[in-house]
């Protein structure tokens, strides 16, 4: 009798035991759930959603732009193209022209300048245009003889990196607004034979500036 108690009692610790493991088990299971964060998977997004928000993460990265037009050069004028700067070229025999007609100003050449300048406008792809004017014979000595540079930046742009700038003011376009800068060179543009012709002309720079006029459609605010 006492040894079928025995059986009796060690069979239900067993069954005892087997309860509790499979309990614990089953909490381990859930408790895992929570420490790793399960949770459940979230439907995929349909083709045209995502092409939605493709186009939504393209359309605010894009900024607008200031973009100065490329005209056609005139007979005595030249175009190349360096990398993706188009650039046009003036006479390089000596111009006579003292009105340079640009796309949104002109600007007035002393009349002692005849024949000893020269001049190349660069349409940048960023927005603006660079007229540079030149001492004609140093220039075609070795492609020195800069002057000035009447630089049209987008207003939004930062030029502060720039060596030698005077800010002149804001020129209004059709095409938005531009920032005009004179820029100055900082190394020597010329040689000792070019020295005193070079000289009398930087000494005008500043009579060239003040005749920039703006053109039907456009307003020029001096700072």
């Amino acid at each position: 009798m006492k040894k079928y108690i025995a059986v009796l009692i060690a069979v239900a610790a067993l069954l005892c035991l087997c309860g509790c493991s499979a309990e614990t088990a089953a909490y381990s299971e859930d408790e895992s759930d929570i420490i790793f964060g399960a949770k459940e998977t979230e439907p995929a997004q349909s083709e045209e959603q995502n092409l939605e928000e493709e186009n939504e993460f393209e359309s605010s990265e894009e900024t607008e732009e200031t973009t100065a037009p490329i005209p056609t050069p005139k007979e005595d004028e030249t175009m190349r193209v360096n990398d993706d700067v188009t650039v046009i070229e003036g006479p390089q025999n000596g111009t006579e022209n003292l009105v340079l007609d640009t796309t949104y100003y002109t600007v007035t050449i002393p009349s002692d300048w005849t024949g000893k300048y020269t001049y190349e406008v660069a349409y940048q792809p960023a927005g603006g245009y660079f007229l540079t004017l030149y001492e004609l014979n140093q220039h075609q000595q070795d492609g020195a003889g800069a002057l000035v540079d009447i630089a049209l930046y987008p207003e939004s742009t930062d030029y502060s990196f720039l060596p030698d700038y005077k800010d002149y003011g804001v020129l209004e376009t059709p095409d938005g607004n531009f920032s005009i800068v004179l820029i100055y060179p900082t190394d020597m543009q010329y040689s000792s034979e070019n020295q005193a012709q070079y000289s009398e002309m930087f000494n005008e720079i500043d009579e060239v500036v003040s005749s920039i006029t703006a053109k039907s459609g456009c307003s020029i605010s001096t700072v």
